[in-house]
Formats: structure tokens, C-alpha cells, sequence
């Protein structure tokens, strides 16, 4: 379940004691201009604290980052760390945006899962640099934030054939609709987290289709160029 406050959507299973999080809105601006990031991050916290994202490649790369990390990591779809007083960025306009929390081993991360990364596991990599920064899956929280939903999704049938053929064995992440092919990629991280060990009961994926909730998002099919622009969800521990 999502609440929001000054912009900011939150997810209840990530409000907890030394973590930070949130993904911003429309409201808030476009996340590409540094002043509107800025101003996205004091609303998140009152503290000064680095910023880092990946280069968002549409990969399955992801990198674990610490207090000499610095800027944007290149060739990675996700930032894993286990180090307090820096913040995890992930930008996004109708891709999955993916943060994590370890509340026992204190190990975040931040994913940006597009349909190539999710073909490509890119959750379950997430999950496996998380353990080896001691991390246990049964203990990850995800939150999987504001993307397109399969309802305004709609992709060619080559596309969709090489979703059914890679999650062929739960439920369809993509059907035929009025003819056309629409895909489910927040549904299809999902069933990858839970193949990844994680309880069904710590993943919050409420329904907020970024396409259909155009007032509230940006969305990269749905915007115009004058109007498009992205949000971001961020994550990091704090002390």
C-alpha cells in the first residue's frame, strides 16, 4: 500500500526505523533537472546526503556501492548498499522501479527494470548482490513502484512470446486483448522476486499504472515531448 506527503509517494512495508524512501510524482517536476531532484530529496530527508545512480542501460547489471561511490555507476540497472548516509536513485517514466530493504543485515537497493532487464533476471540479481552483501532473502522487503500497467502495455507479439516462453511456468504476464499484445512487467518482476526466495508477504506492488495516472506520472508512451519527464524513487540508510 502507498501513502503520500508533499509529492512524495511512500510504501508502508518500507516506513521503518533508519531507512528513508519514496518515489516522487508529477508534482514535483522533472527528476532529469537537478533543482527538481534536489528539491525531491529535501523532502525525503533534512540532511545533505550523496546522491548515486546507475547509468541505466536497460541491463541486468547490478552494482553494490559504498561511501566512495561516487555520481552516476555506469553499465548497472541497480545499486546494492549496505552503507549508511548515502541515498540509491533510480529514474524511470513507465519502466519498474524496484527498492529494497534488508531491515536485519541494513542492506538497500535500487533497481530500474525495463523489459530487456526483466527478460534478463535483473531482479534476481538484485536479490543475489544483496546476499552477498549479507542479506537473506526471506528478510528483503521490495517495493515495486510506479511503471506501465498490462493495461496500457502493448508490445509486439515477438515481445510477448519471449515473456510467456521465459515465465512459462506461472500465470500469463501477457495476452492477446482486441488483438493487440499486452505485457505485465511489474507482474513479471514480481513472480521473479518470489522465484528468488522472497516471502509473498514483503513485496507491496500496489496498482499505479503510470499511463493511466498520466496527472499523477510521467509516462514515456503516453506524454508528449513537451510534456514528458521523469520520477524517481529513492532509498538509503540513514544514522
Amino acid at each position: 500500500m502507498m501513502t503520500q506527503k508533499n509529492g512524495i509517494r511512500y510504501s508502508s512495508l518500507l516506513t521503518l526505523p533508519g531507512v528513508v524512501h519514496g518515489y516522487s510524482t508529477r508534482a514535483l517536476g522533472d527528476a532529469r533537472i537537478r533543482t527538481n531532484t534536489d528539491m525531491i530529496v529535501r523532502n525525503l530527508t533534512d540532511r545533505a546526503l550523496p546522491l548515486l545512480h546507475a547509468a541505466q542501460v536497460h541491463g541486468n547489471a547490478v552494482s553494490i556501492v559504498d561511501s566512495a561511490t561516487t555520481g552516476v555507476v555506469p553499465l548497472a540497472d541497480g545499486l546494492v548498499s549496505g552503507t549508511d548516509n548515502i541515498l540509491l536513485e533510480v529514474h524511470v517514466a513507465d519502466c519498474v522501479p524496484m527498492l529494497f530493504f534488508d531491515p536485519v543485515a541494513r542492506v538497500v537497493a535500487a533497481v530500474h527494470a525495463g523489459w530487456k532487464g526483466t527478460l534478463a533476471h535483473i531482479a534476481k540479481n538484485a536479490v543475489a548482490r544483496m546476499t552477498e552483501s549479507g542479506a537473506t532473502p526471506k528478510n528483503i522487503l521490495v517495493s515495486i513502484g510506479p511503471h506501465i500497467g498490462g493495461c496500457c502495455y502493448t508490445v509486439p507479439e515477438s515481445r510477448a512470446q519471449q515473456f510467456l516462453a521465459t515465465f512459462n511456468t506461472v500465470p500469463p504476464v501477457a495476452a492477446k486483448e482486441n488483438g493487440e499484445w499486452h505485457l505485465d512487467i511489474g507482474q513479471a518482476n514480481r513472480f521473479e522476486l518470489l522465484d528468488a526466495g522472497i516471502v509473498p508477504d514483503h513485496i507491496d506492488a500496489p496498482i499505479v499504472c503510470t499511463s493511466c495516472q498520466i496527472d499523477a506520472f510521467y509516462s514515456f508512451r503516453k506524454d508528449s515531448r513537451e510534456t514528458f519527464g521523469e520520477i524517481i524513487g529513492v532509498i538509503g540508510l540513514v544514522s
